[in-house]
């Protein structure tokens, strides 16, 4: 009776060691592989990251242009643009802007702003601008004047019932510019895909 009792004793301890082994394998390579999750949104971060990087350092050249005054007079030009868009004050505001600080980074942000306040054709007329003479200003948040005004453009085409035009934006994006996102952090690709389905249905 007593070798009956110790070969129960055996068998369930040799049961329980090799759980015990199995568990703490899964443990491991659970911790040794990140999920998908983890690793997409670690990548993001990065992404994000470097886009910011690449706005800060677009901001800084104007450091190097224009005075802290005349930068002061940018930012100033700037907000009164954004605020009377739709006013004398703010089309005024627009030309001097473009007048004495052409190449500035904040020209190129409102031009975009304007492209995308406004209406039909010039809607299409401040983004093409955008695109084609301030492609690499930026906002402060890692969004690209350029690649945005493009994203724009092509929503725009589309309510127009330009799909190919706008398919020539969209590509564009997805293959020069894949990490592009909106003033929500959102990748533009991943808009473009939402279009894309919509359109399908």
């Amino acid at each position: 009776m007593k070798r009956i009792a110790l070969s129960f004793f055996l068998i369930a301890a040799a049961i329980a060691c090799a759980e015990t082994d199995n568990n703490n394998k899964q443990n491991k390579e659970t911790e040794q592989s990140p999920s998908a999750d983890s690793s997409d949104a670690g990548n993001e971060k990065d992404s994000r990251t470097a886009l910011v990087k690449k706005a800060r350092e677009r901001m800084s050249l104007d450091n190097d242009i224009y005075s802290s005054d005349q930068r002061r007079e940018i930012e100033e030009l700037y907000r009164s643009i954004s605020k009377n868009w739709q006013k004398e004050e703010g089309e005024k505001a627009l030309n001097e802007l473009l007048k004495k600080y052409k190449t500035a980074n904040r020209t190129g942000c409102a031009i975009l702003y304007l492209g995308q306040m406004s209406e039909g054709k010039k809607r299409e007329e401040y983004l093409n601008k955008a695109i084609t003479e301030y492609n690499d200003c930026a906002y402060g948040n890692g969004v690209q004047v350029g690649t945005y005004a493009r994203y724009l453009l092509g929503i725009y085409y589309l309510q127009n019932k330009q799909a190919k035009k706008a398919k020539e934006l969209f590509d564009e994006i997805k293959k020069q510019y894949p990490d592009s996102i909106n003033h929500r952090g959102v990748p533009l690709v991943e808009l473009i895909e939402k279009q894309s389905s919509l359109r399908k249905k």
